[in-house]
């Protein structure tokens, strides 16, 4: 049975979870928090360009509270084009080589192919991406 600790046990550096515990980000209140973003639910572009005195212009870095490529009301708006481009990107590369299971330092055969098919056995889906559970070796060669 997990340990709830007491609120008094808490502080903002140190919070105890049990084993296995997920954690999520709560993207939409990151973008939305006001000691982040002054006006944050305005459209403000202007917010990430700094204009020198001398009127030229550069882009601000973003802060250490911004994930563009996230997902709800303040996803990137070109999440989409890039995922089909990198889609495009590897279908072209593809057509050229042959991806293979190998061992580390070389090598592939049978047991390289095994290795890849334990690994996907104990991988978890996460959204859109793979948690990939152990190390796999590909080999790559031109077709």
């Amino acid at each position: 049975m997990p340990v709830t600790p007491s609120p008094s046990s808490l502080d903002r550096t140190h919070i105890p979870l049990p084993p296995n515990t997920e954690i999520y980000l709560n993207l939409h209140g990151m973008h939305t928090n006001p000691s982040s973003y002054p006006n944050p639910t305005v459209f403000d572009p202007k917010r990430w360009v700094i204009t020198s005195p001398s009127s030229q212009e550069s882009l601000r870095p973003a802060p250490l509270f911004f994930a563009p490529w996230a997902s709800g009301p303040r996803v990137c708006p070109g999440k989409k084009f890039a995922q089909v481009e990198f889609a495009a990107v590897l279908g072209s590369v593809l057509k050229k080589v042959w991806v293979k299971p190998c061992k580390k330092g070389g090598g592939g055969g049978e047991e390289a192919r095994k290795d890849v098919w334990r690994c996907l056995r104990r991988s978890e889906p996460r959204g859109a991406t793979l948690k990939m559970m152990d190390e796999v070796w590909l080999k790559v060669e031109r077709r």
